[in-house]
């Protein structure tokens, strides 16, 4: 096992060839091409991921702060061999949050260890990573040979990458779900405009996001948690329902969302993956909206609901809007309170 201090930038780089053929030049001596499956494990804190490669595997712990450059990492490395059951046991015992393919050509400059990566979905990089080898911990040191080196192969600031290949490759599902939410909430608009409904986006409490098998429950419970808070997982009606608070709010017009509720699917309920309803709180009497709505075919199943009834109203493409007059927030700290 080895414990190491690194300094260390990321980079995309407009000539990463150009860039190569100078590493090459300044004496780097070529390590070979490594195909790594880097697997991420949720964590109290710091990292851990396991390594799984042709050249290298291993199963690493760090700790690093997202800083464009100079990044200081403490490391803890376990060198495994190709068939450890390490990676079994942990994928059987513990969530995974990311997984990172990519191919890397990897070189070495004296104690510079040098990457050049081509990481699937997300492009090629180049990695520097500066090893504290003699653990004289002298960071001024290191971070000097880190910036010569960075400048010999043309990294400009703007090109520098503060975060890890797992936290970009996590912006690829949220950026999707929130693109989704918009065109649910577009789509939940023109329901409003073609049946008159005058509730306010502004009202809107929470979005549920359906899934249909408990695999794609996990699968997407470890997707959110990435950007968002689990505040709740309970049992309602037999299946685990999670309350999730986003970290950054979906802003639709007058309408921000914080608050997604993700329900393990029900037998048979034969829900489509994806957003399915959105939830408002109101201030009139169900009797009332109702009434201002004949037209309508109400479901009315919820009305007699101990905490928190709902009026629901579905439309012909399969999504719907419920009505509360309390926020999930408050009907949560209820329960917790043991109302």
């Amino acid at each position: 096992m080895a414990k190491l201090l690194n300094i260390e930038l990321k980079a995309r780089i407009p000539d990463i060839d150009s860039a190569e053929n100078i590493v090459k030049k300044l004496g780097a001596k070529f390590h070979g091409e490594d195909h790594q499956v880097d697997t991420y494990f949720q964590t109290k804190k710091g990292r851990l991921k396991l390594r799984s490669g042709n050249i290298e595997n291993s199963l690493i712990f760090y700790e690093r702060s997202n800083e464009k450059c100079g990044r200081q990492s403490r490391i803890i490395l376990e060198e495994l061999s190709q068939n450890s059951l390490v990676g079994d046991i942990l994928e059987k015992s513990n969530e995974i949050f990311a997984i990172v393919d990519k191919v890397r050509k990897i070189y070495f400059l004296d104690n510079i260890k040098i990457h050049f990566d081509a990481v699937k979905e997300l492009g090629e990089f180049m990695e520097i990573e500066v090893i504290d080898q003699n653990h004289t911990e002298n960071e001024s040191a290191l971070k000097k040979q880190l910036t010569w080196l960075g400048s010999e192969c043309g990294i400009r600031d703007k090109d520098i990458i503060k975060f890890s290949y797992s936290d970009l490759k996590l912006e690829i599902p949220r950026e999707r779900l929130y693109r989704e939410a918009f065109e649910f909430l577009e789509l939940l608009e023109k329901n409003l405009i073609l049946h008159d409904l005058r509730f306010s986006l502004a009202s809107i409490d929470h979005l549920c996001f359906r899934v249909n098998s408990d695999h794609n429950y996990m699968h997407y419970k470890a997707v959110f948690s990435n950007f968002a808070d689990l505040i709740q997982e309970s049992e309602v009606g037999a299946r685990m329902i999670s309350v999730f608070k986003l970290h950054s709010p979906i802003i639709y017009k007058n309408a921000n969302i914080d608050i997604i509720e993700l329900p393990a699917p029900k037998e048979k309920s034969g829900y489509a993956l994806g957003y399915e309803h959105a939830e408002f709180v109101v201030s009139d009497s169900f009797e009332h909206i109702q009434a201002i709505y004949p037209s309508l075919d109400f479901d009315t199943k919820a009305l007699g609901k101990p905490l928190n009834s709902d009026l629901r109203i579905k439309f012909n493409d399969g999504s719907s809007i419920k009505l509360h007059h309390s926020s999930l927030e408050e009907v949560i700290s209820h329960e917790k309170k043991g109302f």
